[in-house]
Formats: C-alpha cells, sequence, structure tokens
C-alpha cells in the first residue's frame, strides 16, 4: 500500500520561518487550535469530478476531485466591527495558519495538488479545499465478471504524528458526484459516493488512527460483453453442433470443423484474458468459457467416436448416437449455463 505524506498542510519549514518572523502570534496560529491534548474536530469532503480510469489488471482507480476540509479555529474570529459581513472569508497563505495534515492511505502514486485554498470567515470557520488527481488501490471482486459491482475506495487519513490530534467526521453536503457526462466511463455507471468514519487500529503503532473511507459504487456495462464476447462464443458452440448433420463417412470434415472451432475459442480467451487481474478464483465468464470448451471438446470425442463405430461396420450405433447428440448437446449446454447463474450471480 502505497502512503503519500504532504496532502493538506503546510511546506517543510514553514513553522520555523513563521517563528522567526513573529514568535509570539504567528507561531500560536501555527498549533492546533483547542485546549492542548484535545482532538480537533474535522470534517472531512469529497467531491468526485471526473473518473479517469479503472484498471482491473493492476487494482487501482485514477479520478479527478475535490478534496474539502473544514474545521473550527476561534483564533481567527474578528470582532464585528472588524468583519465584512457573516459572509466574507479571509484567505490565507499555506503555512500562515494550522491546517490539518492528511493523505490518501491507499495511493497507489503521489497525489497530485493542482491547485487549493484556505478561507475562514468571521466566525473562526476554516475550509480548505484541494483541487487534485489521484491514483487509488482498490480491491476488485470480480467473481460476477461482466455483470460485477464494485466499491470503489478512496481512504483519508492523518499523518500518523497526527492520528491524537484529529476527530474525523464525514462531510455529507460535500461529498458526491459531479453530475457532468464526463464523470462517468463508457464501461461503467456510477451508483453514488457513500462516506463512512472509522477508527483503524494497527499494532506498535501508537493511538488509533481515524479515517474515512469513501466508497465510490460502480456497475460495470454488461452490454459490450454481451454482443462482443458471448455472442461470438455462443456463435462457435452452435458451429461445432453442425457436425452432427454431415455424414458418417466425411470424418474430415467433422474434424475440420470441431479442431477449428476449438482453436478459435482458445485465441478468442487469449484476448479477453489480457483485461483481467490474473486472480486465484473463476469468474462468470470463466465458467461460461470452460463450459464452451469442453462442449467442444465433447463434440470432438464424439464424432471419433462414431468414426470408430463407422470404420467396425456398426453404422446403426453410430447414427443414433449422432442422432442424438443433436438435442443431447444443446440441452446439456444451456443447462449448464443456466447452473452457472445462481453460482455466479446471485
Amino acid at each position: 500500500m502505497a502512503i503519500t505524506t504532504a496532502c493538506v498542510g503546510f511546506a517543510p519549514g514553514t513553522k520555523a520561518r513563521a517563528a522567526a518572523l513573529n514568535p509570539t502570534t504567528d507561531q500560536i496560529l501555527l498549533e492546533p487550535p483547542g485546549s492542548p491534548g484535545v482532538p480537533v474536530p474535522v470534517k472531512v469532503g469529497l467531491y468526485i469530478t471526473n473518473l479517469a480510469d479503472i484498471d482491473e489488471v493492476h487494482e487501482w482507480v485514477e479520478l479527478d476531485g475535490y478534496l474539502i476540509v473544514s474545521w473550527k479555529d476561534p483564533r481567527l474570529a474578528t470582532a464585528p466591527a472588524a468583519s465584512n459581513g457573516a459572509d466574507h472569508w479571509q484567505r490565507y497563505r499555506e503555512g500562515q495558519i494550522w491546517t490539518p495534515s492528511l493523505e490518501l492511505a491507499n495511493a497507489a502514486a503521489r497525489r497530485e495538488r493542482l491547485s487549493f485554498s484556505i478561507l475562514a470567515n468571521a466566525q473562526g470557520s476554516v475550509r480548505y479545499v484541494e483541487q487534485f488527481d489521484a491514483q487509488v488501490s482498490s480491491d476488485f471482486l470480480l467473481r460476477q465478471f461482466p455483470f460485477d459491482k464494485q466499491n470503489l475506495q478512496v481512504i483519508v487519513q492523518p499523518l500518523l504524528t497526527d492520528t491524537t490530534q484529529l476527530k474525523l467526521s464525514v462531510d455529507r453536503v460535500s461529498s458526491r458526484v459531479g453530475e457532468q457526462t464526463w464523470v462517468e466511463l463508457p464501461e461503467w455507471k456510477i451508483g453514488g459516493l457513500a462516506a463512512t468514519a472509522e477508527t483503524l487500529k494497527i499494532r506498535n503503532v501508537v493511538g488509533d488512527i481515524p479515517q474515512i473511507r469513501f466508497d465510490l459504487k460502480v456497475r460495470r456495462r454488461a452490454a459490450f460483453y454481451l454482443w462482443k464476447v458471448f455472442l461470438p462464443i455462443l456463435i462457435m458452440v452452435l458451429v461445432s453442433w453442425s457436425v452432427f448433420w454431415i455424414e458418417l463417412s466425411q470424418f474430415d470434415w467433422q474434424a475440420k470443423i470441431a479442431v477449428t472451432t476449438m482453436l478459435t475459442l482458445v485465441a478468442f480467451s487469449f484476448a479477453i484474458e489480457r483485461n483481467l487481474p490474473r486472480i486465484g478464483y473463476l469468474t462468470f465468464f470463466d465458467g461460461v468459457f470452460l463450459t464452451s470448451f469442453v462442449f467442444i471438446f465433447l463434440v470432438m470425442i464424439e464424432i471419433t467416436l462414431i468414426h470408430v463405430l463407422h470404420l467396425r461396420k456398426r453404422e446403426s450405433a453410430a447414427a443414433a448416437i449422432h442422432s442424438a447428440s443433436r438435442w443431447v448437446f444443446p440441452l446439456a449446454y444451456f443447462a449448464s449455463i443456466a447452473l452457472m447463474v445462481p453460482i455466479f450471480l446471485m
């Protein structure tokens, strides 16, 4: 798990420079507000503006959005006469006041901070808004592929040295997904964004670690796979069954059809598997493919059997098997596919 530091906060050395300029006032503003030892309540929100990429092979997600962090700092409150109204927000530079240091705990690469702002109003409410581009790791459950749903996680944590200073909660007003058409990917449909405040317990680490887990719920659009994967596989299987209507004596043609169909199916599978991680369990697609592969192999067994019977002059037995295969194979194949539906998809 890659951990990105330097996310929300001030640059190294800022405290020292600020203290040198004004050791009595500025240095105090760089310390956490409130009583010493009392965690500062901090709200965290995530607004997603673009789901740029989902890579199942490497199990990471690229997204753009805004990280919105808000808290109270009474030291920044101003007298009514000195303020320009309740809606006036004073802008601060990085390093002028205390800001919580937060990170994406499941970052797959260093988060790119595109822009940010630090604002405070006359009541001492402070808001940090950061526009970012990030890659985050996420667990993918692909057993139902390509009819799967995923929870893509974005986990926000404080730095380990600041865990006792912060009390994190979810900013549910700011946590949502943009409604623009470019937010979604063609293959995925976004179902919503859920957020949960948690406490992570890690052995040999000082104190518990508060965190906010954002779950971006997405569902794969299966139409592409229906028309360009499952339909070609079904056609290949149907082509292999055409041998049941070829004369018993035409073994060469029967073998050519069966072998060519099997090789085509194997090549087709390699093209699909490049887009999937090397997981240790079967998916629904694997079940359909393996079932199709087995039935084409059984076709080869059947034509070999009737060829042997034909050579041994047992024409009636060969004809009976060949005729029965015309309906036994389709019934068995579609029954096997139907059995996989509750096994994989329910």
